[in-house]
């Protein structure tokens, strides 16, 4: 069943393109998410009362940090906090990925990270539309949000591994979260450091 659903979710779009379902990406994914557990009900591994054991919780948490993030993205909330940032892109261009990286680590803990990587690359090609920063000098601006929107350890919201481990019940909220806390900052200074000296023939002019 695993193997199934991963093939599934790696074969996407070439289903989807030849079998002419209408479905969007995200809903085929979804899709074959929950035939998994529907398979498994029906071979009789799973039974009902395996939902109580369910972290209902954690599952909530997530779903509700996508849809957030679905209603930043699909609003003019987006545009404004774009407009909002362009100041910050006169900064010298290590503080310009510092911010960034701490913006984008930190965002990450209140919402998944897919939705803050979305969200912090509008942002930081608002911040390329000022004018000062111009597209070849916003590619490692770019990296700094791809890797930084994967190193929240706070809050479970912030990655799958983050909710599965907070789901045991044996890590308490208070304690990811304090610890979490230091581990993001080192992660976004570790990042901006990196994209700093291994990429910084982007930046130069």
């Amino acid at each position: 069943v695993f193997g199934l659903t991963s093939l599934l979710w790696i074969l996407n779009e070439p289903i989807r393109t030849s079998t002419g379902l209408g479905l969007k990406g995200d809903e085929f994914d979804a899709i074959a998410a929950l035939l998994a557990p529907l398979l498994l009900f029906l071979a009789g591994t799973l039974r009902p009362a395996s939902l109580k054991r369910m972290p209902w919780d954690v599952l909530v948490l997530l779903g509700g940090s996508y849809a957030l993030a679905q209603v930043v993205l699909g609003s003019e909330l987006s545009n404004w906090l774009g407009q909002l940032v362009q100041p910050a892109s006169q900064l010298h261009p290590f503080l310009l990925m510092l911010v960034v990286t701490v913006v984008t680590v930190f965002l990450s803990a209140f919402s998944a990270n897919a939705a803050a990587a979305n969200l912090m690359m509008i942002l930081v090609t608002g911040m390329v539309d000022a004018g000062r920063t111009n597209a070849g000098r916003a590619l490692p601006y770019l990296y700094g949000v791809a890797m930084s929107s994967s190193c929240d350890f706070m809050l479970p919201c912030g990655t799958p591994p983050n909710a599965i481990v907070f789901g045991t019940r044996y890590v308490k909220m208070r304690t990811m979260a304090a610890a979490g806390a230091l581990l993001d900052l080192a992660a976004a200074v570790v990042v901006a450091a990196w994209i700093w000296f291994g990429a910084r023939h982007f930046m130069r002019g």
